[in-house]
């Protein structure tokens, strides 16, 4: 194999990432498919897996010991913080998703909820992020060691994300590595501005400020750890994987187990990480030799398993019994926009940072940069979900491209220094968004317990968890759902 043909290739660092986001879809199609299903579907992800880990190269970037430990130090203080590891209050959201870990720790797979006013209902949604700890805490001591075993689980994939984000070996200076680890950590719009031009008013401390505009919001790094590390950790993942690969491409068949696995853990991230992929795919050669690969069984084999992920996360959705202004899932333009609303909130969620960096010169800025300003500017077009989720998740990815562009134009010296000057000015700014989210998990707070109710039982059978069961071919391909007592 040619060297430009290795460098397409994961190396161990970025295959134990895609094997850390894969992993719980090895439980989910044997207990939660009948038995011809789930030999099929292992099958063509052995086929991929094989043919991704045969051609995987054999180095990884030498982080080194003491590396290691600070990035370690750096995700357990993170993840800390965030109250998954205990000692800290956990935010509203995690009220369902504690329950969502407790059904899946507690009941059998698949989770059931027994007749709903249409049909059975069973647990259904992207659950990637909860197979393992669920498993892992029912084998060993319930609920309680789940919620334990989620904050470990989050801390190892934030350790992943900043172990591929670190600078190149020739430039991985102390300097260097604190900067990335710092944007990673603090980068953020400029929300703080947004919030007094729209409220005439401070927030208060911890006061979380990033609905500032009430139908749009980009989140901070750590208002994603905080709030929805679900979503973050494939799309910070698959993110840094294409940032590792923007000079030399990447080879489909790696690219399309990443995606596999990141659409079970954030369908909605994949929105934008399809396009990022499909386009690194085709750096490096020229167009016959792209759909040529393309091609090849260790591609293909992976379409049937994301037909399978798109119907089981799609199927049974009711509406019907939502409020009425939560039923339209979908708009192709936000009902509630306005150009000049739409265009005060990219340039201080994204823009503005984005523009200091194009005075570096177009040339420099590559074509990751380029893209990811693209997806950033359409998405707030779009809306899905009753707090418009698609552009919170599919945000995600772009934004870390944009991260990562920024920490590489600070770290090479590639602004001028009025410029350089004006990128950390806007940088600080940012920061307001990330402190605000440290200083609510100071103040008192909920830790959700287990208080023996399941999802339905708490929370009724929302349309983006549970699934109703119809007559028709998934039904059939199904185990039938065990009722959670």
């Amino acid at each position: 194999m040619s060297l430009a043909r290795r460098d397409r290739q994961f190396d161990r660092l970025e295959l134990a990432a895609t094997a850390y986001l894969g992993l719980p879809l090895l439980p989910f199609l044997w207990a939660w498919w009948r038995w011809p299903v789930t030999v099929l579907a292992g099958v063509l992800l052995a086929v991929t897996a094989r043919a991704v880990f045969a051609r995987h190269r054999r180095e990884s970037p030498d982080l080194g010991a003491g590396l290691w430990l600070v990035l370690l130090a750096v995700a357990l203080l993170w993840v800390a913080s965030s109250g998954l590891l205990g000692g800290l209050p956990l935010n509203e959201d995690w009220s369902v998703r504690m329950r969502v870990l407790r059904d899946l720790t507690v009941g059998a797979w698949p989770v059931g909820y027994g007749p709903g006013p249409q049909g059975d209902t069973m647990l259904r949604f992207s659950m990637g992020y909860y197979l393992v700890p669920a498993g892992l805490g029912a084998l060993t001591g319930g609920v309680e060691a789940a919620r334990g075993l989620l904050g470990v689980w989050t801390a190892l994939g934030v350790l992943l994300a900043l172990a591929l984000v670190m600078p190149d070996r020739r430039e991985r200076q102390p300097r260097a590595v604190a900067l990335v680890i710092a944007l990673f950590v603090g980068f953020s719009g400029m929300d703080l501005v947004g919030f007094l031009l729209g409220r005439a008013a401070t927030p208060a401390l911890g006061e979380h400020i990033e609905w500032w505009t009430p139908w749009l919001q980009y989140s901070s790094q750590t208002t994603l750890l905080f709030w929805v590390p679900n979503h973050a950790l494939p799309a910070w993942l698959a993110a840094a994987v294409v940032w590792r690969h923007r000079a030399a491409g990447l080879a489909p068949a790696p690219a399309a187990i990443l995606l596999t696995a990141a659409a079970f853990w954030s369908p909605l991230a994949c929105v934008s990480l399809l396009p990022l992929l499909v386009l690194a795919t085709m750096r490096g050669q020229g167009l016959a030799d792209w759909l040529r690969e393309l091609a090849r069984p260790a591609v293909l084999a992976m379409l049937p398993v994301l037909a399978l992920l798109a119907a089981f996360v799609s199927f049974g959705i009711v509406v019907e019994e939502a409020p009425a202004d939560r039923q339209a899932l979908a708009d192709v333009v936000a009902p509630t926009a306005s150009w000049h609303a739409w265009l005060v909130f990219q340039l201080l969620e994204w823009g503005l940072v984005a523009g200091v960096l194009m005075s570096a010169g177009w040339h420099r800025v590559g074509w990751t940069f380029r893209v990811a300003c693209a997806l950033l500017l359409l998405l707030p077009l779009l809306r899905f979900g009753p707090g418009n989720d698609l552009v919170m998740r599919a945000g995600i990815a772009p934004l870390t491209l944009l991260l990562l562009c920024t920490a590489q134009a600070l770290q090479r010296r590639q602004l001028a220094p009025a410029w350089q000057r004006v990128a950390w000015v806007v940088l600080l700014v940012g920061c307001a968004t990330p402190a605000q989210e440290l200083i609510r998990q100071t103040q008192p707070g909920a830790r959700w317990p287990d208080d023996g109710r399941s999802l339905a039982q708490a929370q009724g059978r929302p349309w983006h968890y549970v699934g109703v069961l119809r007559p028709g071919l998934l039904t059939q391909a199904l185990r039938p759902p065990v009722v959670l007592r």
